[in-house]
């Protein structure tokens, strides 16, 4: 019988890797419900031995995760972040195993005590006052100071040359220590894949401007960003702002005002857009002072606009596309007008578009599907959807829709998803519509709005 140890080490390390992070490049950064298990196994197995050390320290040192409350760190959180940086800089080689360094506002469970780090203490300061006059940066820092934990968070993601994966909080004070740094060394965070600003989505008092962050987005091998509870107007996009970004294929903005200037400019910039997301984005201005002003002479943003855009820039390369907006009293006022629904021709030219999200109130009475398409997902649900679900139904059967796997849709009135008044609770609904995509291979699927409840037992069953 074979030892574990003679087991090869990348089926032990991938063995291992069951009890660390989720290995995904984007799942730390991209989903904001991940969290970051138990480190306890992969300790304990470091000094077993050093085939197990060596294995296991990759994982330990991969994916530093920190709760920020307010964009405040706790003196717990403050300690781990100095013994964490400390240790990286005491030994180098352990800086080659981060990818992610990860600011999260009011999470929970996210950040877990067990590293083998070194102890807070006067050698750690000395460390890190060795490091940054190393590096010329002109900081005092007596790691005490909520001013000082964004400085150290650059110190951080400057020792880590393998760094894949950044979130910081909204504000200049976790923003310029990083650009400061940038200004300073061209090659920081060059490998630099995916980048998301995060704040608390319930704090409708703040916002923050996405233009200072344009740096991050020029990096050249930056592909992923996501921003939340930001603004961008077109009028205040200095002259010298680089005008491509190349590298850049993923582009998500949820709870966000774009003026339509500003979402011009930026999608001309991406070359080959995959992914693009303007999720629950405001229509009315959230900013404060002259942005305010500037956003309420702006040309308004319509969907509309966003999809015509991406068809005549990114048709032959976008995959997903999600255009939601937020309140219902919105819904309200938009679903009374023509002018922000789509023609039915919207999403017939691209070419390799495979899931869209939309809301119902941008629909016309009828859509032409692309090709491609995967994935429809209708959300906000308050009239008929019988049209969308015939037109997909047919064609999957004519074989237009070879690859359709899923049509979703969100109610907020479930009565009134099917014009006829006989058919009515969710289990009718949910027989009827799937009823109609019989003989597909198109899986028929319906949730509540989020300001819904539905969770009765009878009602969860048909919801699977």
């Amino acid at each position: 019988m074979a030892h574990i140890q003679t087991l090869p080490p990348e089926i032990l390390g991938r063995i291992l890797a069951l009890a660390a992070a989720p290995t995904d490049p984007k799942v730390l950064i991209s989903d904001p419900s991940s969290s970051v298990p138990s480190r306890t196994t992969l300790l304990n197995l470091c000094p077993v031995s050093g085939y197990f050390r060596n294995l296991a320290q990759p994982l330990l040192f991969r994916d530093f995760v920190l709760q920020v409350d307010a964009r405040r760190i706790d003196a717990f959180g403050g300690c781990k972040l100095v013994e964490f940086t400390a240790t990286i800089y005491r030994y180098p080689h352990l800086s080659n195993h981060v990818r992610s360094i990860i600011f999260r506002p009011f999470a929970s469970n996210l950040f877990d005590a067990n590293w083998p780090l070194e102890r807070h203490s006067v050698a750690n300061n000395l460390l890190l006052h060795q490091m940054i006059d190393g590096i010329g940066a002109d900081w005092n820092l007596d790691n005490t100071s909520q001013s000082d934990y964004p400085k150290i968070a650059a110190l951080l993601a400057y020792g880590c040359p393998h760094l894949q994966q950044l979130a910081l909080p909204m504000g200049g004070v976790w923003r310029e220590p990083f650009l400061t740094l940038l200004d300073r060394d061209p090659s920081f965070l060059s490998g630099l894949r995916a980048f998301c600003v995060e704040t608390e989505e319930m704090e409708y008092g703040e916002c923050y401007n996405i233009l200072p962050y344009y740096k991050f987005l020029s990096l050249p091998n930056l592909s992923y960003a996501r921003f939340t509870k930001g603004f961008l107007i077109n009028s205040s996009f200095p002259a010298a702002c680089p005008a491509e970004l190349p590298a850049l294929n993923e582009l998500h903005f949820r709870l966000c005002k774009l003026d339509r200037g500003a979402l011009d400019r930026i999608m001309k910039a991406c070359k080959g857009l995959k992914s693009f997301t303007y999720n629950k984005f405001s229509l009315v201005p959230f900013a404060h002072g002259l942005e305010r002003h500037r956003l309420r002479r702006s040309k308004k943003f319509h969907a509309t606009h966003a999809v015509t855009l991406a068809n005549d820039l990114h048709r032959e390369t976008l995959e997903h596309l999600d255009l939601q907006f937020p309140p219902q009293d919105i819904v309200n006022a938009l679903e009374t007008g023509t002018s922000f629904r789509l023609y039915h021709r919207a999403f017939a030219d691209f070419s390799r578009l495979r899931s869209i999200t939309i809301q119902q109130a941008f629909l016309p009475a009828e859509i032409t599907f692309p090709p491609s398409l995967e994935s429809f997902h209708i959300t906000c649900c308050k009239s008929s959807v019988e049209s969308y679900v015939v037109g997909a139904s047919e064609g999957s059967k004519r074989g237009m829709l070879p690859n359709m796997k899923l049509f979703k849709v969100s109610a907020l009135d479930v009565d009134r998803l099917v014009s006829d008044p006989a058919i009515r609770g969710i289990g009718a609904v949910v027989l009827f519509f799937r009823q109609i995509f019989e003989g597909t291979h198109v899986v028929f699927r319906m949730d509540q709005h989020p300001s819904k409840s539905w969770d009765t037992p009878s009602n969860t069953a048909f919801l699977k």
